[in-house]
């Protein structure tokens, strides 16, 4: 394994990390002045070694909870928006003062759904990034959860670097949490994933969400699938571990690493993946309609359709399904409705059935992102 991970991390340019509000913050204290200390340490020394970093940080809301002496469990979305916008200024501080030391520039990135469905706001999100790193800064993202409702959030901040990590090309996908990894059933480590099925997540509820946190192990799991589906390797490990992202490269500390399973995806498709991220409906299609996608590289037809679940209109990004596994996303060339009286239906019979000349294919193949082979 030292190997394995030492050679992407030779190999690698851009390294994404995630770490997570169980790491940084803490019920009493608010901000772990020394978790933030140590992982910008762990920064410096890859910036040193040539790699840019993307940093995806939670704990905004734990600084914010502390800093007003919030104590309650339940939280209505306006209370969680103002405790951000309140959190997220001392976390920054805190990340700035760290850096400063190291002689690093940082710089904040919020975003939005729009930022991620939004293809012209999705390509800007690249262009600055991309700026950022000449101008030799480290990005810090996070969502601006201070506007975000449940509508119009993205989600947890383990998807959100998995779709940062797929979106700007990144070599390696760190996700930094309160656990040593994936542990099995008798809580020890799994070192290494060739695949992530439903065995790894029976897995998942032995390593449970923090209280300030959004996200769990499944999270971590559902990040991963789809950066190493889509040729990114993941490294979970303990953020709470000194010096852990120098120990990560030299096998000095116990991880999870899930290996790439796929190629890198082109800028359209990886927009279509991130498009995807909030769901607004799905379909569910046949085994012959799965062997046909996912192998044969073929568009999906309306014959293969079984199943359509909520609402979405044509130039939506929508989720697919087969026997309850998401294999995969794409744009759509219909709404709900008219799937659902096309679905089964053979595309000669498209036309008649809306009455109108359309397509011939619920999702072309150019428009189809893949995640399970």
């Amino acid at each position: 394994m030292t190997n394995l991970i030492s050679k992407h991390y030779q190999n690698a340019s851009i390294i994404v990390i995630k770490v997570g509000s169980n790491i940084l913050t803490d019920p009493k204290n608010g901000a772990n002045r020394q978790a933030i200390n140590n992982l910008v340490d762990g920064i410096a020394q890859y910036r040193k070694d040539g790699k840019f970093v993307i940093l995806v940080s939670s704990g905004a809301v734990g600084c914010g909870k502390t800093s007003t002496h919030f104590n309650k469990k339940k939280i209505s979305v306006p209370q969680k928006q103002a405790l951000s916008a309140i959190g997220q200024i001392q976390l920054m501080h805190f990340y700035s003062e760290a850096f400063n030391k190291k002689k690093l520039t940082t710089a904040q990135v919020l975003l939005s759904r729009n930022s991620l469905k939004d293809r012209k706001q999705y390509n800007n999100l690249h262009y600055c990034i991309t700026e950022l790193f000449n101008q030799g800064a480290v990005p810090i993202i996070n969502e601006n959860d201070a506007l975000a409702t449940e509508e119009l959030s993205i989600g947890d901040n383990d998807t959100i670097a998995s779709l940062i990590a797929t979106r700007i090309g990144a070599d390696i996908l760190i996700l930094l949490t309160a656990v040593n990894g994936l542990l099995d059933s008798k809580g020890q480590t799994i070192t290494n994933l060739n695949k992530i099925n439903t065995n790894e997540y029976n897995f998942t509820s032995i390593a449970s969400k923090s209280s300030f946190g959004t996200g769990g192990m499944k999270a971590k799991l559902d990040a991963a699938k789809l950066s190493a589906t889509n040729g990114i390797p993941v490294i979970i490990a303990n953020g709470s571990t000194k010096n852990i992202l120098c120990k990560i490269i030299t096998n000095d500390a116990p991880t999870t690493f899930i290996q790439p399973l796929g190629t890198k995806l082109k800028s359209k498709k990886s927009w279509i993946l991130a498009a995807s991220s909030k769901k607004r409906g799905f379909i569910e299609i046949d085994n012959g309609a799965c062997q046909a996608i996912t192998k044969k590289g073929k568009s999906l037809l309306p014959a293969g359709v079984s199943q359509i679940h909520g609402t979405f209109k044509a130039g939506d990004v929508i989720k697919i399904f087969n026997n309850k596994q998401h294999i995969g996303v794409g744009i759509t060339n219909f709404n709900n409705q008219d799937t659902q009286k096309i679905a089964r239906k053979h595309s000669s019979q498209i036309s008649k059935i809306l009455n109108e000349s359309t397509y011939n294919e619920i999702i072309h193949r150019d428009n189809l992102v893949i995640l399970e082979h």
